[in-house]
């Protein structure tokens, strides 16, 4: 899960802040349906103390202790990113490992925290705090483009709702005096509407 996104920058965060954590190298992604399957095999060969997941991937059949962190609940909140198959990863994975893990890290104050704390103890969900690494520090050169701008530094995914971003800034009034910069490196069906 060390990639450039939302979960592999926490991954790599917390693996600067633990450097005892020993990593868990897959040899598949870690969104293919059987990888709880696949995880659960894989520690009881090695058989570690506590098994962390920075991600939703928790464990089927393993007995020992572990934590995994659900980050959020879109695959079943955003419609356009939901299907049959990942509705049953959360009914028949995701819910039952929230009774079975030692802890459940959640974000605070989103469906994903209070529905942890629906699926399993309310002592064993704890809220982590979201904080803005060293790279994004306001210290160093600024982007001067001579103009007033917003910019918006998300995926395109469908669950960061790109569109209700573009259509609240269109209603906002203040498309003439400030402009919506949307980085071109990431290129989706959106691209080309930022200024309206």
């Amino acid at each position: 899960m060390d990639r450039n996104h939302g979960i592999g920058r926490f991954a790599g965060e917390l693996q600067k802040l633990l450097p005892d954590l020993v990593g868990y190298q897959a040899r598949r992604r870690p969104w293919h349906p059987l990888d709880p399957a696949f995880l659960g095999a894989a520690l009881w060969k090695q058989r570690p103390r506590l098994f962390f997941s920075p991600g939703y991937n928790s464990p089927a059949g393993w007995p020992k202790p572990f934590v995994f962190t659900l980050h959020d609940l879109n695959h079943l909140c955003v419609r356009d990113n939901s299907n049959v198959v990942k509705r049953a990863y959360y009914k028949h994975v995701i819910r039952p490992a929230c009774h079975r893990a030692a802890f459940v890290l959640t974000c605070p104050n989103t469906r994903s925290g209070r529905s942890a704390h629906g699926l399993g103890s309310r002592k064993r969900s704890h809220q982590r705090r979201k904080r803005v690494g060293a790279p994004f520090s306001p210290a160093g050169r600024k982007y001067e483009p001579g103009y007033a701008y917003l910019l918006y530094v998300g995926s395109r995914k469908p669950h960061k709702n790109l569109p209700r971003l573009l259509e609240a800034y269109s209603l906002s009034g203040v498309r003439r005096e400030v402009r919506l910069f949307l980085p071109e490196a990431q290129t989706s069906k959106y691209q080309g509407r930022s200024n309206g």
